[in-house]
């Protein structure tokens, strides 16, 4: 039977402590007989995160747009924006990050179908994301909101995201489509979580 323990915090650990070398938690057990030591990691602190929304409502055609993030929700330690490159946010360490959004768009042309891709320096690290579809513009709703769930990559320190979207049309696997759509930037968000 346990009567009794002792709690010691300590800041460091040496390596045969604990090899991570984490803060560990000192507990002391008295079991009736004797003090027991026993060591146990610190919880660690809640992961990075970062969340910006857009205040674009900028109309896209035949072209895809690259999404500007302009107003910050959540800001991260680790993960960084600058209103030089409003649609690039750039991590400032190695590390996993998971990537996801939501993001609102509307047109005024039937059939409109929209799609999203994430893009790393420049570059898609994905295919196409959360594909959308305005069935009748006028006598349906408007709008439609494409969610990208948060996925998991490798990052290097100094790598940006980017967030692109534009239109898709037809049998093949690539961009197209003319009809005129615009994002509703106050209802998007994108965000990076620290993994």
């Amino acid at each position: 039977m346990i009567e009794a323990q002792r709690i010691h915090e300590f800041t460091t650990a040496t390596a045969t402590e604990l090899s991570t070398g984490a803060p560990v938690i000192e507990v002391e057990v008295f079991d009736g007989t004797l003090w027991r030591n026993r060591k146990t990691p610190i919880p660690s602190t809640s992961p990075d995160i970062a969340k910006r929304s857009s205040t674009s409502t900028a109309v896209f055609t035949s072209t895809q747009l690259l999404i500007p993030w302009q107003t910050e929700l959540m800001a991260g330690t680790s993960i960084v924006w600058s209103g030089a490159n409003p649609t690039r946010i750039t991590l400032n360490k190695d590390g996993r990050f998971s990537v996801g959004a939501a993001i609102a768009v509307r047109s005024t042309g039937a059939r409109a179908q929209i799609a999203a891709v994430i893009l790393k320096n420049g570059t898609p690290i994905t295919g196409f994301r959360s594909g959308s579809y305005i069935r009748n513009s006028g006598t349906s709703w408007d709008y439609w909101v494409l969610e990208i769930s948060p996925e998991p990559f490798d990052f290097l320190k100094d790598d940006y995201i980017e967030i692109q979207i534009g239109q898709v049309q037809g049998g093949s696997w690539n961009w197209g489509g003319s009809l005129p759509c615009d994002i509703r930037g106050i209802d998007s968000r994108v965000w990076i979580e620290e993994k």
